[in-house]
């Protein structure tokens, strides 16, 4: 009898335990279905038995990113399997944004049953990649590309990542970190603080945390806002705009002068999270109920993340006729109106998602999240220049600005050309799950601006010449000499328009226009060189060195190298008709008298040959060679040794006006 009563016990038990793991996995699939991960994990954890050993928000999905459905490896007609269970919760964790979770779990499925799930692998690389597990993402990445043959989306997934790993391990062995400040504004606080924008003195931002009156409403999103000075947020208070049950409400930007916000607003637990801009408006200290932006949104399609800049609002939207994923968007906007929407096209949009734009009026500068681009990993913040064809190449921003996660939401109050002088980002870097507000700023170098300046004829340096630096009213900037190389160098703050004069006694002055560059991350430009030239004519038996004037040894022949400072005399003398010249040679000391009169003789033959060859009437023209008869220098130092500096200085090439 006992006998029987313990099967009968342990029959129940068994089946009791089987009926909870049957609606544990019951419930986890259904949630999983609608897109709602967090909960599906917490019910996959049950039946899979589980320890939730590190507690997680339910706020560390994006709530602004379109939530397709997960990958299912299998069919959602019957419960999942275990096999499919694990698969199920490595895919929460993912879309989660919560690689530490989904690691284990993708680990599992990759070692016993990736067969059975073909993207295993590449998910499993991509966390890998968020967790800086970089060699072995690669290996997971590689495998995925060796054993997927169908070349779609996923192919190019695995290759953009393969890129972004390289691209991260290149940035993080940056030099210039050091002149980065990267601040945490505002923890977790058991939630997700983030999507930040200026608003007057104060800041706008979205956050999950506990809400004191409503205690109904966990990680729920609202809005609040903020006092933001010398990089430190304060005076946290929640923006008293009506916000229906069941609704959240975050990422808004407000009108110059405060009165209007315009938000998204979202509904949570949805198969598809669709939001859409709403705005109220201030009215006797009250904000009125939120209304639909009209003409702005689509019916079961996200528009979301506003950002005004004048009467243009940008969005991101995943409606019908984009690129693909979430696009970006410009609108006009008159109050609670919207008219000529435009996509803003192939250079900002990826068939990937593009998020949270904001726009950067004083250098007219678009600057947007994006994880269809290569960058660190996950979200990367880019910039674009807008120029007359719409926006210039987009730019990443690089480490530190990006992260290997997700970094979203970007505001400046920047004014002058560094956009990091004191900007607001969205990153869950140093959190487990959840974006955090952070404050970036960036040192800006001296720009230095440095040139030479050389001789007209031959390209030579010109040393001690004076070069003033004059700005765009002919105000002098800088007074400078140039060194024993014709160089100088002086440094502002910011790259501006200039002009540049040099000037010597007995030369011509020269100058030239400084540009401000494109690239607003260079830190220093060369400018063209600055040509100085001699007068011409010199006054009538001076003898003038033509430099650059080449022969091979012993010989005669002019060389290639030569032909540009001829060339140059040959364009004087045509300027000047009158002007008859005697082309003298020199040599140095070494060989014999005669001979070094007739070699000097012939390369002064030469030379007048060319200036014919060129136009120039030889009854302008005389050659002399002087050999070694007037050196300029001496051949041999003081105690008797070879001075080659000095010889070289004596093989040359002059010409003086005759009449």
């Amino acid at each position: 009898m006992k006998k029987i009563i313990t099967i009968l016990f342990i029959t129940i038990a068994t089946t009791g335990y089987s009926q909870f793991a049957t609606d544990f996995v019951k419930s986890a699939d259904a949630y999983f279905n609608k897109g709602d991960y967090y909960s599906a994990a917490q019910y996959y954890e049950k039946y899979l038995g589980i320890s939730n050993k590190k507690n997680m928000s339910a706020a560390g999905f994006n709530p602004y990113s379109y939530q397709g459905k997960a990958s299912k490896g299998g069919s959602t007609a019957a419960l999942s399997t275990k096999e499919q269970a694990v698969y199920h919760i490595a895919e929460c964790y993912r879309m989660l944004h919560f690689p530490a979770k989904a690691e284990p779990a993708y680990a599992e499925v990759v070692t016993n049953s990736k067969d059975k799930f073909p993207l295993a692998s590449l998910h499993y690389a991509s966390t890998l990649h968020a967790l800086e597990k970089y060699d072995e993402a690669k290996t997971q990445v590689n495998n995925f590309i060796a054993a997927y043959t169908t070349d779609d989306d996923n192919k190019k997934t695995a290759t953009r990542l393969l890129e972004n790993i390289d691209f991260a391990q290149t940035q993080l062995a940056k030099q210039d970190i050091n002149l980065y400040k990267i601040n945490k504004l505002v923890g977790n606080d058991n939630g997700a603080n983030y999507a930040a924008n200026f608003w007057g003195s104060n800041v706008l931002f979205t956050s999950t945390r506990k809400d004191t009156t409503n205690v109904k409403a966990v990680n729920d999103n609202y809005l609040y806002q903020a006092s933001y000075a010398d990089g430190a947020i304060t005076n946290v208070t929640k923006m008293n705009i009506p916000q229906p049950e069941g609704l959240q409400q975050g990422a808004a930007t407000a009108t110059a002068d405060g009165s209007t916000i315009y938000f998204t607003q979202w509904e949570k637990k949805t198969e598809k999270k669709n939001a859409s801009i709403y705005y109220t408006s201030l009215k006797d200290g009250v904000w009125s109920a939120p209304t639909l932006v009209e003409g702005l949104n689509v019916a079961d399609y996200s528009t979301q993340q506003p950002f005004l800049n004048g009467n243009t609002i940008y969005f991101s939207s995943n409606r019908p006729g984009g690129v693909g994923g979430l696009d970006l968007y410009s609108a006009t906007i008159d109050g609670g109106t919207a008219s000529n929407i435009q996509n803003l096209g192939f250079e900002i949009n990826t068939t990937s998602d593009e998020a949270a734009p904001s726009f950067w009026a004083t250098q007219k500068s678009l600057v947007y999240s994006s994880n269809g681009k290569i960058g660190m990993g996950g979200y990367d913040l880019f910039f674009a220049k807008a120029d007359a064809n719409g926006f210039a190449k987009s730019v990443n921003f690089g480490h530190p600005v990006n992260s290997i996660k997700d970094d979203l939401y970007f505001t400046t109050s920047a004014k002058g050309k560094n956009i990091l002088e004191n900007a607001l980002i969205s990153s869950d870097r140093s959190a487990a799950c959840c974006l955090e507000l952070f404050s970036v700023n960036k040192a800006q170098l001296p720009k230095t601006i440095k040139g030479t300046v050389v001789s007209c004829d031959a390209k030579s340096p010109i040393q001690n010449a004076t070069v003033k630096v004059l700005d765009n009213n002919n105000n002098l900037v800088t007074t400078l000499t140039t060194d024993n190389n014709g160089n100088y160098s002086f440094n502002l703050d910011e790259f501006q328009s200039l002009k540049a004069t040099a000037s010597l006694d007995g030369l011509v002055d020269g100058n030239i226009n400084i540009a401000v560059p494109n690239d607003d991350e260079l830190v220093g430009i060369t400018n063209p060189d600055i040509c100085l030239e001699k007068v011409f004519p010199p006054p009538p038996g001076e003898p003038i060195v033509l430099n650059n004037i080449y022969f091979n040894y012993e010989k005669w022949d002019l060389l290639d190298e030569s032909f540009e400072t001829l060339d140059y005399l040959v364009a004087k003398m045509k300027e000047h008709p009158e002007v008859k010249i005697e082309i003298g040679g020199h040599t140095d000391s070494n060989g014999e008298d005669d001979y070094n009169i007739r070699l000097s003789q012939r390369r002064a033959e030469s030379c007048v040959k060319y200036l014919i060859s060129k136009g120039i009437d030889k009854q302008r023209l005389t050659a002399k060679g002087y050999g070694e008869t007037q050196p300029i220098a001496e051949n041999s130092n003081a105690d008797g040794s070879d001075n080659p500096e000095g010889r070289a200085k004596n093989r040359r090439t002059e010409f003086k006006v005759v009449e």
